[in-house]
């Protein structure tokens, strides 16, 4: 499943100039003291705020424009709905929870909007990143 959505960013991301996509958990720092620390399944920032360094140095500060996260045995969607409100908080455009079983995807953007797309239905980049266009058939394939 990640490897679908990199695709799927990683082509938006050549068509518009500006951005790059890290998978992987890329650790970001939401928050200082206390420290928010999290690690979307898959980000999209802007190119001007991709971390150059390694280690914690490597780390983004504040909240990709995009998040993605996937559910998954080890994290149940409440905990994922939990982060996606922390990266909306601390700046994220948009943030996907996919759930490859049920085949669906939670759309949220700030300040408070919530999307469910299934099946036949078309995930896109809403505002923040017109364009961006995935049929919800071929993400899950």
């Amino acid at each position: 499943m990640v490897a679908n959505v990199v695709v799927v960013l990683k082509a938006y991301a050549r068509a518009h100039a500006g951005f790059r996509v890290a998978a992987g958990d890329p650790g970001t720092k939401l928050k200082r003291e206390p420290d928010v620390l999290r690690g979307p399944d898959v980000a999209m920032v802007r190119a001007e705020r991709r971390p150059t360094g390694r280690g914690e140095a490597g780390w983004l500060e504040g909240a990709p424009e995009l998040a993605v996260e996937i559910v998954g045995d080890a994290q149940p969607m409440s905990d994922l709905l939990k982060k996606a409100t922390e990266y909306l908080s601390a700046g994220s455009k948009l943030v996907w929870l996919i759930d490859a079983t049920a085949e669906r995807v939670v759309v949220l953007t700030p300040p408070d909007h919530v999307r469910v797309l299934g099946a036949g239905e078309v995930l896109d980049g809403g505002e923040a990143f017109p364009g961006l266009r995935c049929e919800m058939n071929a993400l899950f394939e």
